[in-house]
């Protein structure tokens, strides 16, 4: 959701090497379908992402999708990892 000045601006205050993602006006989180809802159109926190995370086998296909329902609450990660040890990878 930042800009790119902010970002940049972390990622070099943090030794972050890896690319990250500007999307101030919530686009990309729109089409993959993630947005929180609960704020319209107008709201400063309209195109917030609900928090997502995606667990990919070796070959980029998604085996596990965990998602909450809103920004405020997280994927419980020892529900995750249990769930990953299940995997036949």
């Amino acid at each position: 959701m930042d800009e790119v000045p902010p970002i940049a601006e972390f990622a070099k205050s943090q030794g972050i090497g890896y690319t990250m993602l500007s999307d101030p006006k919530g686009a990309i989180n729109e089409r993959l379908g993630i947005r929180d809802t609960q704020y319209p159109v107008g709201s400063s926190a309209f195109g917030v992402p609900r928090p997502t995370l995606y667990i990919l086998d070796s070959s980029g296909r998604i085996r596990l999708l965990f998602q909450e329902p809103t920004f405020r609450t997280r994927p419980n990660l020892d529900a995750v990892i249990q769930d990953i040890r299940k995997l036949p990878l």
